[in-house]
């Protein structure tokens, strides 16, 4: 497995005391984070949101021929909120080079995604299969991004 050494910057505050000097502050030697622990960290919130994923398709092939609109949303509401949690967790992962651009790069692909999943209630003529379209395009480039961030973490590709 690729062996990448990531660092996290840590402030840490030290030296209080109650002397009239006041305390002194100082920043902590930025604490190196193995690959296996990002990785880790990784997989955890992907899991949430590949678990939001499956659900909503589950949703939607129960879906009538011709689903209501408000359904679409009602259904996708909570896979459009564990995609912003991951993008919110996975921002909080502190990177650089190849992996830290390959997470900006999923991070836009799931906001793509976000806005096709939030405008199925949007006021327009509605065609679910056209959306459902849109929807599929867009989890294709979230995949393709994902897989990106997964190679550069040394992870396996994620089950399709």
């Amino acid at each position: 497995m690729k062996r990448l050494l990531i660092v996290c910057a840590v402030l840490a505050v030290a030296g209080c005391s109650s002397s009239s000097r006041g305390a002194a502050t100082t920043l902590a030697t930025p604490t190196p984070v193995s690959a296996a622990a990002l990785s880790s960290a990784y997989e955890k919130a992907a899991t949430q949101a590949t678990t939001a994923a499956e659900v909503f398709q589950m949703k939607a092939n129960a879906w009538p021929a011709f689903p209501q609109s408000f359904q679409i949303a009602t259904d996708a509401d909570p896979y459009v909120a564990s995609l912003r949690t991951f993008d919110d967790t996975i921002l909080r992962i502190r990177t650089t080079g190849q992996l830290a651009t390959d997470i900006r790069s999923l991070i836009a692909a799931d906001a793509t995604l976000e806005r096709v999943l939030s405008s199925a209630d949007a006021p327009r003529v509605f065609s679910a299969s056209s959306w459902m379209s849109e929807v599929t395009t867009a989890r294709t480039g979230t995949q393709a991004a994902a897989a990106a961030v997964r190679a550069d973490l040394g992870l396996p590709p994620a089950k399709p």
